[in-house]
């Protein structure tokens, strides 16, 4: 488990070790909702990022914290993480910190009800995977553009995308894909397109 890798890391007394694991740590309890795990983590893995001189992933951890902010209603606060953050990942160049940032303003904008910039977040996130050439990466990305539209009321393009992404996560055994593009499934065949809002 991830709570004993971080005992581990501790113990290890190297500074980049645990901070990786507090950094996978605090996505983990983000992505179960465990929101104040999450903050805790994601502060202290930032704290050692910076220690040792690793801006560019004290950035992308520090995505955690702008989600943290949005889950408890804090939108200005997020808002002003996500614009600082956005504007040291262009600053820094990183591709990957761009990547993460956006990731996590697309997960604010859902949080916080905007679902059409949700949306438009979304294919962006999609367009940028594509040029990591990382399958999983492209499917999750994908998988979380047809939830979010199926949230939208986007039925027909989340069910096409769904359709599509389902087996070939089956085949590369990426279950956190696959049980998304089954909930989008599932609710197709509990009720007809035409009973869910347009917009």
């Amino acid at each position: 488990s991830y709570t004993a890798a971080v005992a581990a890391g501790r113990e290890s007394g190297v500074d980049s070790v645990l901070a990786t694991y507090l950094s996978d740590l605090a996505w983990l309890e983000l992505n179960d909702e465990q929101n104040a795990a999450a903050a805790v983590a994601a502060v202290e893995a930032i704290a050692l990022y910076q220690r040792g001189g690793d801006e560019r992933s004290a950035l992308e951890v520090g995505a955690v914290l702008a989600c943290v902010e949005a889950s408890e209603g804090k939108a200005a606060s997020a808002r002003r993480r996500l614009a600082a953050l956005t504007a040291a990942a262009g600053d820094g160049g990183s591709e990957s910190a761009a990547f993460v940032v956006l990731v996590a303003e697309a997960r604010v904008a859902e949080i916080l009800g905007e679902l059409a910039r949700a949306v438009d977040i979304r294919r962006r996130t999609v367009k940028m995977a594509e040029g990591f050439a990382q399958a999983g990466l492209l499917l999750a990305q994908r998988a979380q553009l047809a939830r979010v539209l199926d949230l939208a009321g986007e039925r027909a393009e989340a069910l096409a995308i769904a359709r599509e992404v389902l087996p070939v996560a089956e085949r590369i055994g990426r279950g956190d894909v696959v049980r998304d593009c089954r909930r989008i499934l599932d609710r197709a065949s509990a009720a007809p397109i035409g009973s869910f809002p347009s917009g």
